[in-house]
């Protein structure tokens, strides 16, 4: 049962390193676009390939992901709607195309929704690789990634977040920059709802952050305390959980929100980092 717990661990860690970015350019619910809309990917790429373990399926999700990201970006930039407004549009066309052909076509598939949005951690550990579940490996490569483009890219990242246009001005390549995380966040979500499902993914990327957004000014430290969060997220949620019996998954959310209204009430005192 330890394993259940590394991989939970490992999962907050991999999304809460991308999390403060998502939220400091108030794109929280980016996250919540991009779990659902990948789900698109993930099923056109297994009407081609007709397995559930082909890379091929985390390519099809990511560039939907991606793909996701670039038409909210075209509607709200030539001004047809509002960012917010282009990421409700986009993302449940997306969603509900997918649901449509599982329904339709892959009734006798291991292709379930309810596992894609609720997930079920305790079964991780049974597909391994290496000696180790498959689920641990690949959110410890997907963390090392994130981790290793926040290092390369801080200060880009760092001046495209908080002064976009002196962004431009110095040369730095916010488009490029954008989509690369995009696609790193893409591929975090994909792999992550896979083990965890969709809406702890969500908690994830969020809750975390936001809590680390409340008390920090520099963004190193919102991303060190974000991490934090997220591991203190994911070791009570799942103590609680299986000392109660209840959904790992829906416990760690659980944990977050409570996590978030301490922040509120802490915030009070005007502590910062």
């Amino acid at each position: 049962m330890l394993e259940v717990l590394f991989i939970l661990i490992i999962t907050a860690v991999a999304c809460s390193l991308l999390g403060p970015m998502l939220v400091l350019r108030k794109m929280s619910m980016a996250a919540d676009a991009l779990s659902h809309s990948v789900l698109l990917g993930i099923v056109l790429a297994f009407v081609v390939v007709q397995s559930l373990d082909s890379i091929w399926l985390l390519i099809g999700a990511s560039l939907f992901g991606v793909l996701t990201m670039w038409s909210v970006e075209e509607l709200s930039r030539r001004q047809l709607v509002f960012h917010d407004e282009a990421l409700a549009i986009v993302f449940p066309v997306f969603f509900s195309a997918a649901i449509v052909i599982i329904t339709k076509f892959f009734r006798n598939t291991h292709l379930d929704v309810d596992i894609v949005l609720m997930g079920n951690p305790l079964f991780a550990p049974f597909i391994r690789c290496f000696g180790l579940p498959r689920a641990m490996v690949e959110m410890l490569l997907m963390a090392g990634a994130n981790l290793l483009f926040l290092i390369i890219h801080y200060q880009e990242l760092k001046i495209s977040i908080f002064d976009p246009e002196f962004a431009k001005l110095s040369g730095i390549r916010t488009t490029g920059l954008y989509y690369v995380f995009m696609l790193l966040v893409s591929m975090t979500c994909v792999l992550a709802f896979n083990h965890v499902g969709s809406i702890l993914v969500i908690s994830f990327f969020t809750v975390p952050a936001s809590f680390a957004c409340m008390f920090t000014k520099k963004l190193s430290h919102a991303v060190a305390v974000s991490v934090i969060v997220g591991i203190v997220d994911s070791c009570f949620g799942y103590m609680l959980g299986m000392l109660w019996n209840v959904s790992i998954s829906g416990m760690c959310s659980a944990v977050g929100m409570a996590l978030i209204l301490l922040g509120v009430l802490i915030r009070q005192n005007g502590i910062f980092l």
